[in-house]
């Protein structure tokens, strides 16, 4: 079954400022849009969209995409700057790469909270936070380290019965 879909973009006083198309069918999903000062053109299937972006500043382009527990998105700002990130899943863990580094995250859940736990390479920061909640309380624990501001801590009770 195919589906075409199009449409005029608007502004706040209802002239027109650019126009949409999408074209669809079971397995693929094609479109672009467009502006005056930007346009953009995407393929999708289910596993992978390519999106060509222009603005002012120039072209950019991103390939995204996942299969099973991997997860990623790769290209270029309209800046020229790399963009993306790369992630896999274990459970309730992940670690995700991106340009200038790498974040390790890890997530917990207990009777009522979680435990979450992350680390982030590019600024050298930690952080582990717990948070719960009973039937009329709850509490957060947050504490972290960055190489730019130090250590922190903050710690909250809260009532949640209101």
């Amino acid at each position: 079954m195919s589906e075409v879909t199009a449409g005029v973009k608007r502004d706040e006083l209802g002239n027109p400022i650019g126009a949409n198309v999408t074209v669809k069918n079971d397995d693929w999903t094609f479109g672009g849009s467009a502006r005056t000062d930007q346009a953009e053109l995407y393929i999708q299937n289910h596993l992978l969209k390519g999106t060509v972006n222009y603005t002012s500043e120039g072209i950019g382009m991103i390939l995204s995409g996942g299969v099973n527990n991997l997860e990623f998105a790769a290209g270029f700002t309209p800046a020229g700057q790399p963009t993306g990130t790369a992630t896999a899943k274990f459970g309730s863990a992940s670690l995700s790469i991106v340009p200038d580094g790498v974040t390790g995250k890890y997530e917990h859940a207990f009777a009522g909270g979680t435990l979450t736990g992350s680390y982030t390479s590019s600024s050298n920061t930690w952080a582990l936070n717990v948070r719960n909640t009973g039937a009329d309380w709850g509490y957060a624990i947050q504490t972290g380290y960055s190489s730019l501001g130090g250590f922190s801590f903050f710690g909250s009770i809260f009532n949640t019965g209101f």
